[in-house]
């Protein structure tokens, strides 16, 4: 993943790694392979957008233009990872703030938090 430019923070855990990318524009990605994320069984990578707060905090947000699933892409090889965080580098403003509003959106029509693992 040769994406730039972009701050990245690399967590690694026994069961998991964890990729945190920051771009200028305030979109960001973490993409986490693991026992328990979708594909990281088959080395794949899990990818969710999101949106930074402050330094270190977060808020997961659906970008139509990225995610148009409403959900964390899974199933991902190195390449596909590549393909979206150009996208979500060159994401707008607007097309932050729409994602941001549309997770809260699908967050209130579901009873609980299906995705508080590490994107919480």
């Amino acid at each position: 993943m040769d994406i730039k430019p972009y701050d990245v923070v690399i967590k690694e855990e026994p069961t998991q790694v964890q990729k945190l990318y920051r771009f200028p524009n305030g979109a960001g990605a973490s993409v986490v392979r693991g026992e328990f994320t979708y594909g990281g069984e088959e080395g794949l990578w899990e990818l969710a957008v999101i949106r930074f707060v402050d330094e270190n905090g977060y808020v997961l947000i659906y970008p139509k233009d990225v995610c148009s699933e409403g959900d964390v892409i899974g199933w991902l090889t190195d390449e596909e990872v590549d393909y979206r965080l150009m996208k979500i580098a060159n994401l707008t403003e607007f097309q932050i703030a729409e994602g941001e509003r549309d997770f809260k959106l699908m967050k209130m029509s579901h009873d609980d938090d299906t995705h508080g693992g590490m994107y919480g």
